[in-house]
């Protein structure tokens, strides 16, 4: 029996939910891998950064074609191409001899995962009820983090034994088993739910999205930049930059407190997700705001590795409004335009992982100082 606060969940919520970790499960799972794939192609660290960013590049210029084709085309069909596209792209990669080729099923796998972002938030938040929009969007944000914890060690392990090629291995598995999932766990007439409710409404636009969604739109985009540009601060640049330069952890250990973050914000997540819908979403915007800006303030007392753990898992605290984005996307817009709106959602995290990914990476004149996590 389902629990009291995911009574009012639809079935078909849950395949989604499954859906968004398998179809982008290489994509994570390649990060434990990135200095074997340098050895094995003799890669120089400008190489490295271009296959780094050719993700984050490919889904740029998709994010917003991708929110035009989720509102134009059946949902199921375009799920189905995407994972036939996936399990292809990762079986090539898996069998690539050279730089070129895993460079190329990189940029298809950004550009895919932009289709598939798009389709399935805006077919959950089209699913949920008002009374519930954030639990349904906060399962698809603690499913993604469930992934981003474990696919990286599983990977690693994996790629520990055998070799670079296994994330690419188990990407074409994930997305196998998410065919099966569209396959037999949706069906056509689902398909069409974040459609416009009536066919004599004008055709949605990139043109009308703020002006249809308002102010609860444009706060939503807001707390998605903060959300997205703290995070990427702080575990794609801070973190890891602390922790080897100041006290010198192994990658191993950075690892762990990063994958500590992810595991501990599934919960926060599910947590801060209902008591937004009992509280009210709309009122959970400035409280989620001063928590985003008062969580990181205690990494100034970090001086020694006990302390480190100690607040670094703290910021866990600040996925409590993880789902709130998503969730005022789905208030703010009518079915016929909630696919752009994710597509719109969508580009600015993307912004914000580009800019410090950016920052972060080393350039080609830089010395080596290790291995720190890729991100």
């Amino acid at each position: 029996m389902a629990s009291r606060w995911a009574a009012g969940v639809p079935g078909l919520a849950w395949v989604l939910c499954a859906l968004l970790p398998l179809l982008q499960l290489t994509i994570s799972a390649t990060f434990p891998v990135v200095p074997q794939v340098r050895d094995a192609f003799a890669l120089s660290y400008s190489e490295v950064g271009i296959f780094l960013a050719s993700l984050s590049f490919a889904r740029l210029l998709f994010d917003l074609p991708a929110g035009q084709l989720a509102n134009r085309y059946d949902g199921r069909r375009l799920l189905a191409f995407s994972g036939v596209v996936t399990l292809v792209v990762c079986t090539l990669a898996a069998l690539a001899s050279e730089y070129w080729q895993l460079l190329l099923a990189r940029i298809v796998i950004g550009g895919v995962s932009s289709i598939n972002q798009a389709v399935i938030l805006a077919w959950l938040v089209s699913l949920a009820s008002a009374r519930n929009r954030g639990v349904v969007m906060g399962l698809s944000e603690t499913a993604f983090s469930l992934m981003v914890v474990f696919s990286p060690l599983i990977a690693g392990a994996l790629a520990e034994l055998l070799n670079w090629r296994t994330p690419f291995v188990m990407g074409a598995v994930a997305a196998a088993v998410a065919l099966a999932l569209v396959q037999w766990g949706t069906s056509a007439d689902q398909a069409v739910i974040h459609r416009s409710a009536s066919a004599a409404e004008p055709a949605p636009s990139f043109r009308r999205l703020l002006p249809t969604g308002g102010t609860l739109l444009i706060l939503a985009f807001l707390l998605c930049f903060a959300i997205f540009f703290g995070r990427q601060a702080l575990q794609a640049v801070y973190l890891p930059v602390l922790g080897r330069d100041e006290l010198e952890l192994s990658p191993f250990m950075l690892g762990v407190a990063i994958s500590g973050i992810a595991l501990l914000s599934t919960f926060v997540t599910m947590a801060g997700s209902a008591l937004a819908d009992r509280l009210g979403r709309t009122a959970s915007i400035l409280p989620g705001m001063a928590l985003l800006v008062l969580v990181p303030a205690p990494l100034v007392f970090i001086h020694d590795v006990p302390s480190y753990f100690a607040l670094a898992w703290l910021q866990a605290l600040a996925a409590a409004v993880n789902a709130l984005p998503l969730s005022l996307v789905g208030d703010a817009l009518p079915p016929g335009y909630r696919g752009l709106g994710m597509a719109g959602y969508r580009l600015v995290a993307e912004v914000c992982a580009r800019y410090w990914q950016d920052g972060a990476l080393p350039r080609a004149s830089d010395p080596p100082k290790g291995e720190g996590p890729e991100r």
